[in-house]
């Protein structure tokens, strides 16, 4: 999988999407790729901070057009985002790591709003997979590890991302889940003379638990 824009803070005025019925869609059981079987995802602990430090440089660095911080300004940090978090066990602030034996391979980052109109919606960001597993489902495993800790705090209703809309598999992916598209935001991103829309997505937690289901028919 394809890395994907870290997720801006929603806008307050967007609006709750409107509740329906899953798309009709065959047993997802039927059409996700095998995981590998040597593959597990989990929340990292304190202590492994570092863990999230040197994926999110590495992610950073390799792929600058992809999200909104740069390796320069985040590397000469004392402590990134999520690093303190981590360290303190913070139920609504995580990050979720993927590893294949004792080598970690990919993380996806989860914030739940703090205001009290807006505690109901979360956000994922630095979703970040090595290149050298792409194809191999890691991206979908971290996804839906990183879906079921959020959703497990009932209140949690739903969950947004943006990513770059160039980024075909990653929107893909996300779709697959659940997400739908609710707005696009062009010139979003500048490196040089370069310059990238980002694409909002939503999750609601209906079309979540719908989905999950439908993997274990």
């Amino acid at each position: 999988m394809e890395p994907v824009v870290d997720s801006h803070p929603p806008s307050r005025d967007h609006r709750r999407p409107m509740r329906g019925k899953a798309p009709a869609a065959a047993s997802r059981s039927r059409t996700e790729p095998a995981v590998d079987a040597g593959l597990v995802c989990r929340r990292l602990r304190p202590g492994e901070a570092a863990v999230y430090r040197a994926l999110r440089l590495d992610s950073l660095k390799r792929h600058p057009s992809s999200f909104s911080d740069t390796f320069d300004e985040e590397a000469c940090k004392p402590r990134l985002a999520f690093e303190a978090a981590i360290e303190e066990g913070l139920p609504d602030r995580f990050v979720v790591g993927a590893f294949m034996g004792r080598r970690a391979v990919g993380i996806a980052g989860f914030a739940r709003l703090e205001r009290s109109k807006t505690g109901h919606r979360g956000a994922i960001s630095h979703v970040y997979v090595d290149a050298n597993l792409h194809g191999r489902a890691v991206g979908r495993a971290l996804m839906q590890a990183t879906l079921a800790q959020a959703f497990a705090a009932r209140d949690v209703e739903q969950i947004e991302l943006g990513v770059v809309s160039n980024n075909v598999a990653a929107l893909r992916l996300y779709e697959t889940l659940g997400f739908r598209r609710f707005g696009q935001l062009a010139n979003a991103l500048q490196v040089d003379d370069a310059r990238w829309a980002t694409c909002q997505m939503v999750l609601t937690r209906e079309d979540f638990e719908a989905r999950t289901a439908l993997r274990w028919d």
